[in-house]
């Protein structure tokens, strides 16, 4: 199932793809440039392509330089440039970006070192500007709110807020984010660059879903699937099959990937019968729960709704085939 999905998206981008390859590549306006090519026609080509097309017209040393207003009155066919050069002319920034999510990825690792996480599996949501939440209490944080609020800024100041509470529980807290499905490529992006420990997925078989999962297994973040609602317990449990796999195949070990149920009954299900080092739960600490039977009815009955599945459905109008020679240096 997880490969006919991998095959079925392979040959398309998305605007949310092209935007995040731009800021991870230093891009401070992405999505205005990215809404500019899109605009245009000309995005299948991929991003990088105009980006290079721009450094080598204006001359720039660096991504961080090109910005919209500096291209206005221009057409894209003023920034075509031969598909060999763009990899030579990003080079550097390419190898920036991917020491950038190796920095956040040690910064991580040293902060384990220090402070161990915890045993508990205890997941809050919360808005990003919450000041009363208590922290301490849990294992995982998951910030959510609107998305033009999840700017790299505030995720930054996140970032230093859960820290703090690290310190002060003496473990480890995680903290994600909860990524709504159309902007999931971006803000997977955004949540690398300011040293998230993990996204939370909308979605799993979409384009977008597939780059971010690539991205957080460069910077050694976790990928969080959850449950849908009105899901039964097999359903659910093949879905965060189909995840896992897709999860393993964007090259993401095991400890790197997880789940989050807000039924309790399905909690105790899943955290036995799933191979995943997290498998998280909203408020269902210190409660009773009965684990259900894991007999063959229940596998049987999983079986059935992955057989079921149906392929991603493919919006033409929020989807972009790729053109020969399109290039993405994180896919």
């Amino acid at each position: 199932m997880a490969r006919r999905i991998e095959d079925a998206i392979a040959a398309y981008t998305t605007p949310g793809v092209e935007a995040a390859v731009l800021r991870l590549l230093g891009v401070p306006q992405a999505q205005r440039l990215v809404d500019w090519l899109h605009c245009c026609g000309v995005l299948g080509t991929g991003a990088t392509h105009w980006l290079a097309g721009a450094m080598i017209r204006l001359r720039a040393a660096a991504p961080a330089s090109v910005t919209l207003p500096l291209l206005e009155g221009l057409d894209p066919a003023d920034l075509a440039v031969p598909v060999e050069v763009v990899s030579e002319v990003l080079k550097h920034a390419v190898r920036g970006a991917d020491r950038t999510l190796e920095a956040r990825r040690r910064a991580r690792d040293e902060r384990l070192a220090l402070l161990a996480a915890g045993s508990g599996r205890r997941a809050i949501e919360t808005a990003w500007d919450d000041q009363a939440v208590a922290y301490d209490a849990a294992d995982l944080v998951i910030l959510v709110g609107p998305v033009a609020s999840l700017v790299e800024p505030i995720l930054r100041r996140a970032r230093q807020r859960v820290s703090r509470a690290s310190e002060r529980a003496g473990r480890y807290i995680r903290l994600g984010v909860r990524i709504p499905a159309a902007d999931t490529a971006y803000l997977s992006a955004l949540a690398a660059l300011a040293g998230l420990d993990a996204i939370v997925l909308a979605e799993v078989d979409t384009v977008d879903a597939h780059f971010a999962r690539r991205i957080c297994a460069r910077a050694g973040m976790m990928v969080l699937g959850t449950g849908r609602v009105g899901d039964d317990l097999s359903a659910e449990l093949a879905r965060a099959l189909v995840a896992e796999q897709l999860a393993m195949l964007a090259g993401l070990p095991l400890a790197s990937w997880g789940w989050i149920t807000s039924r309790p009954a399905h909690h105790a299900a899943l955290a036995s019968l799933l191979a995943p080092a997290f498998v998280a739960h909203d408020e269902t600490v210190g409660q009773d729960i009965t684990l259900p039977p894991k007999g063959p009815k229940l596998y049987a009955d999983a079986l059935a709704h992955l057989e079921a599945w149906s392929p991603p459905v493919l919006d033409p109008a929020a989807l972009i085939k790729k053109a020969p020679g399109y290039w993405n240096p994180f896919a």
